[in-house]
């Protein structure tokens, strides 16, 4: 005959071990995380990557993030960005052209990104954006505004003088001569890729 205490001892070990145990498994793991403060959508066939949009806090801003091709044999290249659902009267001008190699990565603070102008553009507010391909699908997805300040302190935001050529704020270079976002002039040894 068992005593008493080591069946109730048994009953608590169960209890207290079942939510630890309940815990294991791989579903929590199984989805791509990147913590970070841009969003991401990934369920086209160009992956939107740390998606923002840093503002001074004046109306206007530059929507930047990171476009991953997930098509290995053809590129594809950013054919608009604009204001969706209760953010449509957003107006976005884009500062060069961007296309997004075969299998490739392209960064679009590092060709100036796209100038963004509208009421809503104020640091801590979050707007719905429309992101369309020329080959893929187009995403819609909702974009925090940040301030820029802190992580976001050395990106540039493009002004648009007469609707030609962007020119950056506060007397800083622009980074781009109008032409594709991923093409550089630098051509060393490394392929113009700098490390």
């Amino acid at each position: 005959m068992t005593k008493p205490w080591r069946r109730t001892l048994a009953a608590a070990t169960l209890l207290l071990g079942a939510p630890a145990l309940a815990a294991c498994g791989e579903y929590p793991t199984d989805k791509v995380y990147t913590p970070g403060v841009g969003t991401n959508d990934r369920s086209s066939s160009v992956d939107v990557l740390h998606a923002v949009i840093v503002a001074d806090g004046d109306g206007s801003g530059v929507f930047i993030a990171g476009l991953a091709n997930n098509d290995l044999r053809e590129a594809d290249g950013l054919a608009d960005v604009a204001g969706a659902r209760d953010d449509a009267d957003l107006t976005f001008t884009p500062t060069a052209e961007v296309e997004v190699p075969a299998g490739g990565f392209v960064q679009l603070n590092d060709g100036g990104g796209v100038l963004v102008e509208g009421e809503r553009i104020v640091p801590g507010n979050v707007v719905w954006v429309t992101i369309g391909f020329e080959r893929g699908e187009a995403v819609t997805m909702d974009v925090p505004v940040v301030a820029r300040a802190g992580d976001f302190a050395a990106v540039e935001i493009p002004t648009v003088d007469d609707g030609s050529a962007p020119e950056a704020r506060d007397g800083e270079a622009s980074g781009t001569d109008g032409g594709p976002v991923n093409e550089t002039e630098d051509d060393d040894e490394t392929g113009g890729i700098e490390p």
